[in-house]
C-alpha cells in the first residue's frame, strides 16, 4: 500500500487485471496510479481492466492517467475497460464527458466479453 492505494495486478489470459483499492483517487496517491499504469503500457502491449469497485471518488488527475493509458492503449490497438464504477466516479466521467469516450463495463465478465469480440475483430 502506498499512498493509501492498493494496487492487485493480475495476469489473466490476454490481459492484465489492475484492482485499486482506495476510499478515493486523489493527488496524494494520482503518482502511484500513474506509475502502475505507466509500468504496464512501457512493456508489451496488452489490455488492461481496472476495477474500481473499491474507488468512491475520484479527481481530475486521476482520470487523467486513465485517459493518457486509454489512448496508449488504443495507439497500439489495445483497450483499456473500466469496470466497477461508483456512482460520483461515473458522475464525474459523464459531466467531463468522457464517458462517451472511455470503455466502462459494469462488472469483469462483461468487460472480458468486450475484449473477446475486440480481439477477434482485430
Amino acid at each position: 500500500m502506498v499512498n493509501g492505494l492498493v494496487v492487485k495486478k493480475k495476469k489473466n489470459g490476454d490481459y492484465l487485471l489492475l484492482a485499486f483499492e482506495a476510499a478515493r483517487l486523489d493527488p496524494a496517491n494520482c503518482a502511484v496510479l500513474q506509475a502502475e499504469l505507466k509500468s504496464e503500457l512501457d512493456g508489451a502491449p496488452t489490455d488492461i481492466i481496472i476495477d474500481m469497485r473499491g474507488i468512491a471518488y475520484a479527481v481530475s488527475p486521476a482520470v487523467n492517467v486513465i485517459l493518457d493509458a486509454h489512448e496508449r492503449c488504443r495507439a497500439v490497438g489495445r483497450s483499456v475497460v473500466l469496470v466497477g464504477l461508483q456512482p460520483a466516479v461515473r458522475r464525474i466521467l459523464s459531466l467531463s464527458g468522457l464517458s462517451s469516450l472511455l470503455i466502462v463495463r459494469d462488472d469483469l465478465k462483461a468487460a472480458e466479453e468486450f475484449l473477446a469480440r475486440e480481439n477477434h475483430s482485430n
